[in-house]
C-alpha cells in the first residue's frame, strides 16, 4: 500500500504509555505501540512524508506494520469512501436487540462508587423521573428497529427504577402488549436491575403474573461488612439489611432473583469470603462488575488485572 506519498491516517489517535507511545485507530480498532519519542514525528506524518522517510523514521519493519494495519496510508487513499462501504456491509442484515430505558435519575442510597450520579450535571441533580408516554414512544420506536425473529431484552435501569414504580409497570405491561401483537419476538424479556431496598410484596406478585418474561436483578457486594463499605443511604448507614429483605422477599415470593456483585478494590482480597456468601444465597444467576472511573475513584491497570484474577477464581469455585 506505498505509494509516492504515505500520510497518518485521520482515524489515528495518539496516547502516552509509560515509556512508549500507543497508537490506536478507531475505525480498524487495532493499536500499534512506538517508542515514546515517535510523537515528535506525527505532525510531520500528517501532512505526508514519502516511503522513504518514513523507513527512515521508523525502520523497514515498522513502516510495513503501519502501512499493512492502515495507520499509515497513501495520500490518495479515500478513508471516508471506505468507511461508507464497511458501513453498508456491516449494517446490512443487523438488527437491534437490546434497549435500556433510565426509569429515574434518583436513588435511595448514595454509593461511594456510583459512576452514575457522579455523571449528572451539577444544575441536574438527578432528580428526574421517565413518563409513561416517555416510555410508550421508546419501546414503539425500539419494535420497529428490532428483529421479529429475534429475542430482544429491555433493561430497566436508573438511579432506581423502583423509585418510579408507575413507568416501571407500565413498561413491562406495555412489552407484554407488544409481544402478544407480534412486534417484538415472543422470548423478549424485560430485565430490572435494582438495588433490592425497595422491594414489596405488590411488586413481587406484580412480577410474578409476567412469570420468565421479567428477571430482576439485585445489587448485592457479599457480606455486611462488604457490602455495606461503599454501598450506603444518604445518611451514610449501611443498606445490607434491608436489601437482604428484598431479596428474601423476591426470593420466598416466587421470583428467581440474581445477583449483581460489583469488585472494589478493597474487596478483591475477601474474594473467596465473597464467592461463599455467593454460593450460600442461591441465586438464579450472578455476575461480577468492575468499577469504572469517577471524580473521586480511578481504577488502574493493576486493579483491572487483579479484579479479572478475583472473578477466575470465583468462577472456578460457582461452576462446579
Amino acid at each position: 500500500m506505498m505509494g509516492s506519498e504515505l500520510k497518518l491516517s485521520r482515524f489515528v489517535h495518539a496516547f502516552d504509555i509509560e515509556d512508549s507511545l500507543a497508537l490506536f485507530h478507531s475505525f480498524r480498532v487495532d493499536t500499534v505501540f512506538l517508542p515514546k519519542e515517535s510523537r515528535d514525528l506525527l505532525d510531520r506524518l500528517r501532512l505526508g512524508v514519502s516511503p522513504t522517510e518514513a523507513r527512515k523514521m521508523f525502520g523497514t519493519k515498522s513502516t510495513k506494520t503501519l502501512t499493512d494495519k492502515y495507520f499509515l496510508v497513501d495520500s490518495s487513499y479515500d478513508e471516508i469512501a471506505e468507511l461508507q462501504k464497511c458501513v453498508r456491509k456491516d449494517v446490512s442484515g443487523t438488527y437491534f436487540h437490546t434497549m435500556y430505558l433510565l426509569l429515574a435519575e434518583p436513588c435511595n442510597l448514595d454509593c461511594g462508587y456510583c459512576f452514575f450520579q457522579d455523571e449528572m450535571p451539577v444544575r441536574k441533580t438527578g432528580d428526574r423521573i421517565m413518563k409513561e408516554s416517555t416510555a410508550k414512544n421508546a419501546l414503539d420506536l425500539f419494535s420497529t428497529w428490532a428483529e421479529k425473529k429475534q429475542p430482544a431484552t429491555i433493561i430497566l435501569y436508573g438511579g432506581d427504577p423502583l423509585i418510579n414504580m408507575r413507568t416501571l409497570k407500565f413498561a413491562i405491561s406495555y412489552t407484554d402488549q407488544l409481544v402478544s401483537e407480534g412486534k417484538l419476538h415472543a422470548d423478549t424479556v424485560v430485565s430490572i436491575v435494582c438495588n433490592g431496598t425497595l422491594i414489596n410484596e405488590d411488586f413481587v406478585e406484580f412480577l410474578k403474573s409476567f412469570g420468565r418474561r421479567v428477571s430482576l436483578g439485585i445489587s448485592l457486594d457479599g457480606p455486611r461488612h462488604i457490602h455495606d463499605f461503599w454501598r450506603k443511604d444518604k445518611k451514610k448507614r449501611g443498606s445490607y439489611d434491608r436489601a437482604i429483605a428484598g431479596y428474601t422477599l423476591a426470593k420466598e415470593g416466587g421470583l428467581s432473583p440474581s445477583i449483581s456483585c460489583t469488585l472494589a478494590p478493597n474487596n478483591l482480597p475477601e474474594i473467596d469470603a465473597i464467592t461463599d456468601w455467593l454460593i450460600e444465597m442461591e441465586p438464579a444467576g450472578m455476575s461480577f462488575n468492575l468499577l469504572a472511573d469517577t471524580s473521586k475513584l480511578h481504577m488502574d491497570a493493576k486493579y483491572a488485572e487483579d479484579a479479572t484474577n478475583a472473578m477466575i477464581r470465583a468462577f472456578k469455585r460457582l461452576s462446579v
